[in-house]
């Protein structure tokens, strides 16, 4: 279903939902496209903010397995060993973009750190998954912090 919706280029966005809480099946889907996962034992709660920040174009992971879930997505997987032109095709506002993702913000910080509206950083976003050839911002995340590695402290 996910390859379906994909390759069909639909704005759909997807939760992986299961109660499987083993990480293969959870990176599978992600790697599939799908936007986040949550676990379906985490209660109504946890469930409703994973949904809601799905929709608003976030990504949703469970919170004990997201350092775990960023490592198996680049481990082993051979689209992550990504060119440096592929970086170098990004603008610099891409570039900064990419940056602010791959240290764990949202698209409504991005927006508010680079005084941006968040229709435009969507935009860039956009960009820089094709860029990328990711289909998520969660790859994409994931493939900026390898490709530009940790930022620098403040």
């Amino acid at each position: 279903v996910l390859r379906a919706i994909r390759a069909g280029r639909r704005q759909l966005r997807v939760l992986l939902v299961t109660d499987d809480d083993d990480l293969g099946v959870i990176l599978r889907g992600l790697k599939l496209g799908a936007d986040g996962a949550c676990l379906s034992r985490a209660g109504p709660e946890t469930l409703r903010l994973a949904i809601g920040n799905v929709i608003a174009g976030e990504v949703a992971l469970p919170g004990d397995r997201v350092t775990e879930i960023l490592h198996g997505l680049l481990e082993g997987n051979a689209e992550a060993q990504i060119e440096t032109t592929s970086v170098l095709s990004l603008t610099d506002r891409e570039h900064q973009v990419l940056r602010m993702l791959a240290d764990g913000q949202g698209p409504a910080e991005i927006a508010v750190g680079l005084g941006l509206s968040i229709s435009t950083v969507r935009t860039h976003l956009q960009h820089v998954m094709g860029k990328l050839g990711v289909h998520n911002q969660l790859h994409a995340a994931a493939k900026g912090r390898q490709l530009l590695g940790p930022s620098s402290p403040r």
